[in-house]
């Protein structure tokens, strides 16, 4: 006889749509792809955030009028911005590195 209708679970009794630490099926796991997620999501933002404070930081250095104080300051935010953006692109390059080194896959 035939079957009208068969349902393949994989081996996982829940479905395919969740993933368990150590359920290696297809290499991705619920806590690896929910860092993936979070990494992406935080570089995104990062780089979104950097870009607004340098457009803020250049418009207060060129309003600044040539007061010090207003230059100082517009100044230190470009610094700061680039140093955070170089705190993210850092936090995603160790991501990267360790994804070799252990084999998951992170982002």
């Amino acid at each position: 006889m035939k079957l009208l209708a068969q349902i393949q679970l994989d081996g996982n009794p829940l479905g395919t749509a969740f993933r368990f630490w150590g359920d290696q099926g297809n290499n991705e796991s619920l806590p690896g792809d929910l860092v993936s997620r979070i990494m992406t999501f935080a570089i995104v933002a990062g780089g979104l955030y950097f870009f607004v404070r340098l457009i803020s930081a250049g418009y207060g250095y060129l309003t600044s009028l040539g007061d010090p104080a207003k230059i100082s300051s517009a100044t230190k935010e470009i610094t700061n911005a680039i140093i955070g953006l170089t705190v993210v692109v850092t936090a995603f390059f160790i991501m990267q590195l360790l994804q070799s080194v252990l084999g998951i896959k992170v982002v």
